[in-house]
């Protein structure tokens, strides 16, 4: 039968033969040891090219902040134009009711947008009420009952 301490001395002796943590070099270190030497060497550029490199980035910086702002205003002027037609063409009771997408710019894509929206929902149709006679009309030649109370005064 194997003794208890000879087999709890092998074991021990196993371990002291398997290399540490401490013993073996650290490949994270390695490997950041050769980004500290590209750091020193951005570290000892010249002055003048790091201040160029900000210029040029706080330029590109300001040319996309240029360009969002000119994205915007151009998508909200589209959106005031494709209102303004919708509420010429007259179709629409409350012109509101058809979104004034940017896309309906297209050839035919309003006409097309308005009647789909009238064929789903008929309800949304201006309505004509014709002359219900609530202004000045031309005179006619015949008699009027105007004339004949005016005259008769």
């Amino acid at each position: 039968m194997p003794d208890e301490n000879n087999v709890s001395r092998e074991t021990d002796e196993i371990e002291d033969q398997q290399p540490t943590d401490q013993d073996t070099p650290d490949r994270e270190t390695e490997e950041h040891g050769e980004d500290n030497v590209s750091r020193e060497t951005s570290e000892s550029e010249e002055p003048a090219e790091k201040s160029e490199v900000g210029k040029l980035r706080r330029e590109s910086a300001n040319y996309r902040t240029r360009l969002r702002e000119s994205e915007q205003r151009a998508d909200a002027l589209a959106r005031e134009l494709v209102a303004a037609r919708i509420r010429e063409s007259g179709r629409l009771a409350d012109p509101t009711d058809l979104d004034p997408d940017p896309a309906l710019l297209e050839d035919g894509a309003l006409d097309a947008a308005i009647d789909d929206l009238l064929e789903r929902k008929p309800h949304l149709k201006a309505r004509s009420f014709g002359d219900v006679g609530q202004h000045d009309r031309a005179a006619s030649d015949g008699v009027s009952l105007g004339s004949l109370l005016r005259n008769n005064v």
